[in-house]
């Protein structure tokens, strides 16, 4: 019997938070008794975080090393299609180099069904042709059956990209290539099936979304802390490109561990004795057990594990998605978000004395982590897989 094989992709987004759920993912479609192949953004640090040597290549990049592109100036990231328009979808140069790329990649694996995410390259290059499952957090699958983006917050300004234009533009390539059209912009992010991994609570979308969503796919999932210690535990390498927040942490005088995974030591050895600096991989749920509160940048994963853990959060976001994970946080009263391009030292000290010291989000975060045990019980990889199973 011909063994099958599932292509799993990735282009935007950035870190181990795409990489360790397609890791899951990849094992249990192993153990079902499907080949599995990476195509990834990063594949040394996907490889390093655990994927395959052997079953990893490199996926086409709209940016150099898929760094966020130079804001142009009167950009804002108001809708997810502005977000499109930044990186180069609907640029046909842009577009032609990185699904040409796709096509060499789909030309030597042919894969027999394909899981993306946050690859709309791939979304585009398999359209019509290859059965498609589209995974990912709230953010990055926005509904799909609307017929354009909605806005992520209030914000009057014109929009810096035209999106019936990128629409268009997507088309005529579409069209060249002999596969079928687009009638809406937000169906670039639909696929055969679809697989949500966020909590409602999360979801920026939460007001529109029809579609089923599972939790997300995390590296562990802590219980509700109900001892906490007196540490911070607080997520390095995102903020560690902004002198200022860490300068607001070095002196925060609080004791704290720092996740230094990733991070230049020379910025790390400008933190004082009080930070004890871990700088491998670790198990973050396992670490939950014994802290105060949580200092991340607004990635899904931390954000959802310290909800889980009932530790209350200083979010310093580092882009929108990470900022939109920052105001639900606020809005649940867990915790506070601040932006990293935006904080100085004494902003960042204070907010997260705030954070360590009042009560209020201690016991809040402990009553939403109780609201959330349930729900995070189940096993999101098991119905991903159930899903990709359904497309061959």
């Amino acid at each position: 019997m011909v063994q099958r094989k599932i292509l799993l992709g990735w282009e935007l987004g950035a870190g181990l938070g795409h990489v360790i759920p397609l890791r899951r993912i990849g094992e249990r479609l192993e153990q079902a008794g499907f080949q599995v192949r990476y195509a990834v953004q990063q594949p040394a640090a996907a490889i390093a975080a655990g994927l395959p040597p052997d079953k990893v290549i490199a996926a086409p990049q709209w940016t150099a090393e898929g760094r966020i592109p130079a804001l142009p100036e009167g950009y804002a990231a108001s809708s997810f299609g502005q977000v499109l328009g930044l990186f180069g979808i609907g640029y046909l140069p842009a577009m032609v180099r990185v699904l040409d790329g796709w096509d060499a990649i789909l030309s030597v694996e042919r894969p027999d069904a394909v899981l993306s995410d946050y690859a709309p390259g791939l979304n585009l290059a398999v359209r019509g042709r290859i059965p498609l499952l589209v995974f990912g957090s709230g953010y990055t699958v926005p509904p799909t059956q609307l017929s354009a983006f909605p806005k992520l917050w209030a914000d009057d300004r014109r929009p810096y990209y035209n999106e019936d234009g990128l629409l268009a533009q997507i088309n005529d390539l579409l069209l060249e290539r002999g596969q079928p059209l687009l009638d809406r912009l937000p169906a670039l992010m639909a696929g055969d099936r679809t697989a949500i991994a966020t909590l409602a609570a999360l979801d920026p979308y939460h007001h529109f979304r029809q579609d089923e969503l599972v939790p997300p796919v995390m590296g562990g999932i802590p219980a509700p802390v109900a001892r906490p210690g007196d540490e911070i535990l607080c997520a390095a390498r995102p903020l560690a490109q902004w002198p200022a927040v860490m300068q607001g942490l070095a002196d925060l005088h609080l004791p704290g561990r720092i996740i230094g995974y990733g991070v230049d030591d020379a910025r790390l050895a400008r933190l004082p004795g009080n930070w004890a600096i871990m700088r491998g991989l670790i198990n973050v749920a396992e670490a939950m057990n014994s802290v105060r509160m949580v200092i991340g940048y607004g990635g899904l994963g931390l954000t959802a594990q310290a909800l889980a853990a009932g530790l209350p959060q200083l979010v310093i976001a580092t882009d929108a998605e990470k900022l939109l994970n920052g105001l639900a946080v606020e809005r649940l009263g867990i915790g506070r978000v601040l932006r990293a391009r935006q904080a100085d030292r004494e902003t960042v000290m204070a907010a997260a004395a705030q954070v360590y010291v009042d009560p209020r989000y201690r016991d809040r975060a402990l009553a939403v982590a109780r609201e959330h045990e349930a729900i995070l019980a189940a096993d999101p990889v098991s119905r991903i897989t159930e899903l990709a199973q359904t497309l061959l």
